[in-house]
């Protein structure tokens, strides 16, 4: 895949592969950073498949306001709906970026569950991704350890997580995961669609059967499985 644009200079590097279409559907996805690590964000097209990475931007040692605003610039230009890590001073970021961007919080099981998801995704062939040397390498040499240690030995790389925040959302468009409703301008800020399930009969009989919010079985004098919603 060769760029439509590059840019590479003093601990900045920035890719473009395909302009933004009208009847396209996109995620962007940022991981923060400042000094020692970097700041990658993301723009991955995702209402086809394999879902290909379009825009790529990966930035060090740059002010806050100038990242956040690349990071909006792009949410704009794609019209997409966004996610960045807000853990620690991300978090802080939140306040100053596109509404339509959600916040997710890198810590615990969430955490694991995200990196085992895209790990699959990767492996399942999910994503047709440009030999970009950065991310490639990132990939590449990704350990384990580096992506569910939290120890000081092992560092989950920037590339990766930028990416794994990216599928976060882009499963919902691949059959994978719930249906998400995808906003634009001026909507609010996207939220996961819980489909409705009847319970099964084994499911209404054990204690031990999942939760199925919004729906109560109500035995009646016949019998008859009436379900009705609460």
């Amino acid at each position: 895949m060769e760029p439509l644009s590059e840019v590479k200079k003093d601990r900045y590097e920035e890719y473009e592969f395909e302009k933004p279409v009208n009847d396209g559907v996109y995620v962007v996805a940022a991981d923060w950073a400042k000094e020692q690590d970097f700041t990658v964000i993301s723009v991955i097209r995702v209402d086809r498949q394999p879902h290909t990475l379009v825009h790529y931007r990966r930035v060090n040692r740059r002010p806050y306001p100038m990242m956040i605003n690349w990071f909006n610039e792009v949410i704009d230009k794609y019209n997409a709906a966004a996610i960045h890590d807000a853990t620690g001073l991300g978090n802080v970021v939140n306040d100053y970026i596109d509404t339509r961007a959600r916040k997710f919080i890198m810590t615990g099981e969430k955490r694991s569950n995200m990196l085992t998801e895209y790990v699959g995704a990767v492996e399942r062939g999910f994503f047709e991704l440009p030999k970009i040397p950065t991310l490639y390498t990132a990939h590449k040499y990704c350990r384990t350890g580096d992506l569910y240690d939290n120890s000081k030995d092992y560092h989950l790389p920037d590339e990766v997580c930028s990416m794994a925040l990216g599928w976060h959302v882009a499963k919902n468009f691949s059959g994978y995961g719930e249906a998400i409703t995808v906003t634009r301008k001026g909507d609010f800020v996207p939220k996961l669609e819980k489909p409705f399930r009847v319970p099964t009969e084994e499911e209404g009989q054990s204690i031990y059967s999942p939760k199925t919010e919004g729906v109560v079985r109500r035995k009646t004098p016949d019998d008859d499985g009436i379900t009705l919603m609460v």
